[in-house]
This record gives C-alpha cells, structure tokens and sequence, in this order.
C-alpha cells in the first residue's frame, strides 16, 4: 500500500491502526515519527508519496542505464560455455574428451576464471545501484512540518541536527530568512536527481569498465573450453 492510498484512507475518516495495517513497514516507521513528533498524517503522506514517486522514477532511469552493462556480462560470462556446445554440435568435441586429464584440468580452470569474472562484475553492478539515503532529511522535513522549531528539534531529536545536509540547511535559512521546510523539500528532491545523474554517468562509464574482468576471465575461458577438447578429439 502506497503512502497516497494511506492518505486516502485517513481522509476517509478510516482510524490510524486500520489505514496502516496493510503499510509496508519503512512507511509506518516513518509515521510512527511523525506521530511522535506531531505532524500532520495526511499533507505529510502526499509529500512521502511525491518523494517515493521521484526514487522510482530514479530506480527505473538507472535501471535502463544498467541494461547494456548487465547484457553484456551476461553474453560473456555464457559465451565459452555457448562455445563448447556449438562445437559439439559440429562434432569438433565431445564430452568424452573431458576425461583426458589435460582437458579436465582446462575446464576447471574455465569455471573457476567464469567464476571469478562473474564475482567481479556483480560486485561492480551492486556498488552503482545503491539507493540514496535521504532519512534524515525527511525526518526533518516531518519534524518542521509539527511546527517544532529548530530548539525544540534539537531538544527532542539531538542526532538529526547533526546532519551535514540539514546544517547546510539551516545556515541558507539564517542568511536569507526562507522557511527550513520548503527548502527541505527541495533538497529531497535535488539529492535524488543529483544521485541519479552521477548513478547514469557512472553506468555509462560501467559499460566499458566491466570489460575489464570479464575480457581477462571470459576469453581465456573460452580458449580453455574449446581448444583442448578439439585437440583431444583430433589427437583421437
């Protein structure tokens, strides 16, 4: 259940407990702040639901980015094994070839080096799609929307004062007298585009750096799987 479905239920007049028992559970966590705080459930879930809106939009963005990243490991990481089944179907190997120790030796050295180079580039992919963490700015953005001051956030919720985000914040608030929640807003969204613009540009880069350790795997594991059998079934 969506926080704008939440909303729709409150405005509804469905009580708390009902309307959340189908949430999943970051946003009850979120409201169960804000609840402590004193905010307002309903504006607050409209605001959630437009943040939530602008990540999917981010994830599905760089998802897309990681297509061509993605395919390409997959088209190396199969292509040896690929490679070994197109030459049985010509009859250049057979499987009996790999009960010559030289051959044997070969495809475990395949494996392993497959193995490795699928490690590597998935260890790659996971570090760029990494979600962005904006909690504390959006606990401050539920905290102003309480109207609680910046003493009384301090006095209730000492850790989130302490952001460096929320700090430069406040200092753009005390120098030009514009109201903490609105400027909020606008760095939750600013911070996801942000994230996403690097996220794409580090994608595009992606593309050619996980070349890397799949060129270095992938291809002499393609020699090792099919020279040796086709040697072996020759020699034979």
């Amino acid at each position: 259940m969506s926080a704008v479905e939440v909303a729709s239920l409150l405005s509804a007049g469905v009580p708390a407990g009902r309307a959340l028992r189908d949430a999943p559970s970051p946003l009850v966590e979120k409201l169960q702040f804000a609840l402590a705080a004193g905010a307002p459930l309903v504006p607050l879930l409209k605001q959630l639901d437009r943040i939530e809106q602008n990540n999917r939009l981010a994830a599905f963005e760089l998802e897309q980015a990681l297509a061509v990243p993605k395919a390409t490991r997959r088209l190396l990481i199969w292509l040896p094994a690929g490679s070994l089944v197109f030459a049985q179907a010509l009859g250049l190997s057979s499987l009996e070839s790999l009960g010559n120790p030289l051959a044997l030796t070969c495809a475990l050295l395949a494996a392993l080096l497959l193995f490795l180079g699928a490690r590597i580039s998935s260890r790659q992919i996971s570090q760029l799609a990494q979600r962005l963490d904006v909690e504390p700015l959006q606990q401050f953005m539920i905290a102003l929307s309480a109207g609680m001051g910046l003493a009384q956030i301090r006095g209730e919720f000492p850790g989130l004062l302490a952001s460096p985000q929320i700090q430069h914040l406040m200092s753009i608030g005390l120098e030009t007298g514009a109201r903490l929640l609105p400027l909020a807003q606008a760095e939750i969204d600013q911070a996801i585009a942000v994230s996403l613009a690097g996220q794409i540009q580090a994608a595009k880069r992606l593309s050619v750096r996980i070349l890397i350790p799949l060129g270095t795997t992938s291809l002499p594991a393609f020699m090792l799987l099919t020279v040796p059998p086709i040697l072996v079934g020759s020699l034979r």
